[in-house]
């Protein structure tokens, strides 16, 4: 069973936030988790006091539990789900999530993403991706065009990419828990650079299927090993 008795929310009031929300209360009733919902107050940024936070959540309950059809297998009641709503002030959001992730000791943070790309995303910067690179518990991104939580009920299908690194073992050892608590597919990928660099520089760039063909065959392999660990 996974280790994960704390979920971390946190909001920025966007739509990909709220899309967030709704993925992080599935999690946390299917896991029987405590969701924290974590909003930071930065200078010149949208204020909101806790007890609106409360009021948001307890509404968003209510829309959900309305649309669990009656004896759908697949339901969730976020009713059931402990919630806790933190208000934090700090100069940038990123190192707010992270420092109240370590003193609850949280399991899991789930949080939206903009999915800036180009000069956007080099002049606003990324709180999701500062976080996913500092944080010490795995961390779910969710975008606003992603899936409903109701296909998360009824998730289907696990892809993680292996580069045969210890965090890559990690991330299977979690996917691997999601999946048998989901009934999904896990599959398991392994990509291979086509590009052969020899010692000798002068030589160039050559097919690695030349010079190894059984690549291939010797990943698939691996990953069968490194999938029964």
């Amino acid at each position: 069973m996974l280790p994960i008795k704390k979920v971390l929310l946190s909001r920025d009031l966007s739509a990909c936030s709220e899309n967030a929300l709704r993925y992080a209360l599935a999690l946390a009733r299917r896991l029987h988790a405590a969701l924290h919902v974590l909003f930071v107050e930065v200078p010149q940024g949208e204020t909101i006091e806790a007890a609106e936070l409360d009021m948001r959540a307890e509404a968003l309950r209510e829309r959900l539990g309305r649309a669990v059809a009656p004896g759908d297998l697949h339901a969730f009641d976020p009713g059931g789900v402990p919630i806790t709503s933190v208000v934090v002030r700090g100069t940038t959001a990123a190192p707010a999530i992270l420092d109240y992730a370590r003193d609850q000791d949280v399991d899991l943070i789930v949080m939206g993403t903009h999915g800036r790309r180009g000069l956007q995303h080099l002049f606003l910067g990324s709180t999701a991706e500062e976080v996913l690179r500092r944080a010490s518990c795995p961390v779910l991104t969710v975008g606003s065009t992603d899936k409903p939580p109701g296909a998360l009920a009824a998730l289907q299908a696990l892809l993680v990419p292996i580069d045969f690194s210890r965090y890559a073992g990690e991330a299977l050892h979690y996917a691997k828990e999601l999946a048998a608590l989901f009934g999904a597919r896990l599959d398991l990928l392994h990509v291979v650079d086509g590009r052969y660099q020899p010692r000798f520089v002068d030589a160039g760039l050559l097919a690695l299927h030349d010079v190894e063909p059984d690549i291939a065959e010797k990943a698939i392999a691996r990953l069968k090993e490194v999938y029964h660990q």
